[in-house]
């Protein structure tokens, strides 16, 4: 997902977590995905700092199999565009566990349908905590 790794300042500490637990290769193959993704305040909320550059460092410190874990929590494969997100009870995530619409709705969506060449985007409010 080039979005995400896009330096535009959006998703720079989903960015840095992304890089951090090598999954790069993986967001930008051919498969397509879906990936609900947190913005820079969503991890700054959700981390309980003070600024972005508080929450790369958080995120930097985490234990690696958790960053894995939580970031894997935020991507389903195929390509679902948020009238299908919206119609599904639950989604199985890359990480084996399940996301409830409501838990999906909770985190607060912000932008949907964001298209990339291997799968959608959908831009949350919150991170998503397996």
């Amino acid at each position: 997902m080039a979005i995400v790794l896009a330096d535009d300042g959006e998703f720079d500490v989903l960015q840095a977590a992304v890089v951090r637990a090598g999954l790069v290769d993986v967001l930008n193959g051919r498969d397509q995905y879906t990936v609900f993704a947190p913005t820079d305040a969503a991890f700054v909320k959700t981390l309980g700092v003070v600024d972005e550059a508080q929450a790369i460092d958080a995120v930097k410190a985490l234990d690696l199999d958790t960053l894995t874990n939580i970031l894997l929590y935020h991507v389903t494969e195929g390509r679902r565009i948020s009238r299908s997100v919206l119609a599904a009870p639950r989604y199985a995530m890359l990480n084996g566990e399940y996301l409830t619409r409501a838990e999906l709705a909770a985190a607060g969506i912000a932008v949907t349908d964001i298209s990339a060449s291997n799968g959608i985007i959908h831009v949350i409010e919150s991170v998503l905590i397996p």
